[in-house]
């Protein structure tokens, strides 16, 4: 279950006044409707009690400290829980009956509440609005080392722009894969030992490797989750590509593959267990329920002992397309190192 904080910020950083909204943006509020409806919104008292009511068909999270605070009975889809610290309201919508791994829950106010979940939320969605009004109640500061933007769509008065987080294991920075990369993801393909193990890398040029990372990033924006772009933190060498990339099934289930290729010469220093510790944390955090896969041929004994290693176990042997055998292998996050 994704955690995603939305918000409408002015350029000046302001949120509101404490009581209201300092403009109309009718757009916003309709996007707002469509994206939180069915899932969760996390907010404070002060919040929930300006807007006047429960939001139609969604379960509101309220954090409180008043221990007498009484939330409404349910109204069919439309459900109030309380909570009197932000794990708490977390852990009650990832236990709430009703919910699944596919519900988000949208950290929606107000300016402590966003201060507080700013280190736990797994994307940040947010309405740039294009206006400096007055007001008292300010959105934290986004810190662009740990914030990458992975979307913008552009508009008159306002802006909507999607961050997901960089993360950082002891030697590496793992950074969302976006059309940005190419040029680094095209020469790595075009290595001689990678064009010869890792043929679905193949790329024949800068712009077909753009095209397939932008649906990298179209993924990262839907799933706050897909495979990084990795360099060394200290001199930012690139390193090679990983992480882990969703995958629908025949019968509507879905997994996370685990995919990854470094750098021929940069390989056999231990940053791939470094990176698979991190990719499988991470898919913790936005699916606990997820079933990992790795595809792996037999010869390559090293990623076999890197998914053993991690928990993962052969459960078939296959042919890929090109006729040579390969074993797939899969574990439950919850039961990975």
């Amino acid at each position: 279950m994704q955690i995603v904080t939305i918000a409408a910020v002015a350029e000046n950083g302001v949120i509101g006044d404490g009581k209201d909204i300092p403009w109309k943006i009718e757009d916003d509020w309709e996007r707002f409707r469509r994206l939180t409806t069915g899932n969760f919104l996390l907010m404070g008292r002060s919040t929930y009690e300006a807007i006047g009511r429960p939001l139609p068909n969604r379960t509101t999270v309220v954090i409180t400290h008043q221990d007498d605070f009484e939330a409404p009975a349910p109204q069919g889809k439309t459900r109030v829980l309380v909570a009197h610290s932000i794990e708490e309201g977390i852990r009650a919508a990832r236990t709430a009956r009703g919910s699944l791994a596919k519900n988000i829950i949208y950290v929606a106010g107000g300016g402590e509440i966003y201060a507080q979940t700013m280190d736990v939320a797994n994307a940040l969605d947010i309405t740039e609005v294009k206006l400096s009004p007055e007001g008292t109640v300010h959105f934290p500061e986004i810190d662009r080392e740990k914030w990458l933007e992975i979307r913008r769509e552009q508009h008159e008065t306002h802006d909507y722009v999607k961050y997901v987080p960089v993360s950082h294991t002891a030697r590496l920075t793992l950074v969302p894969a976006t059309p940005a990369d190419a040029p680094e993801w095209t020469k790595l393909a075009s290595h001689p030992v990678v064009a010869e193990q890792s043929a679905g890398l193949r790329v024949r040029d800068e712009a077909e490797a753009a095209e397939r990372l932008a649906r990298r990033a179209a993924s990262w924006d839907a799933n706050s989750l897909d495979q990084w772009t990795i360099r060394r933190t200290e001199d930012n060498e690139f390193v090679g590509i990983g992480g882990l990339r969703r995958r629908e099934l025949e019968n509507g289930d879905h997994v996370w593959l685990l995919d990854y290729q470094l750098v021929p010469e940069l390989q056999g220093n231990g940053y791939t267990p470094e990176m698979v510790r991190a990719a499988l944390e991470q898919v913790r955090q936005v699916d606990r329920e997820a079933r990992v896969r790795a595809m792996i041929r037999p010869r390559n004994v090293k990623s076999i002992e890197i998914a053993e290693q991690a928990g993962l176990k052969k459960i078939e042997e296959r042919t890929d397309p090109s006729g040579q055998p390969i074993h797939l292998f899969q574990g439950w996050v919850r039961e990975l190192v």
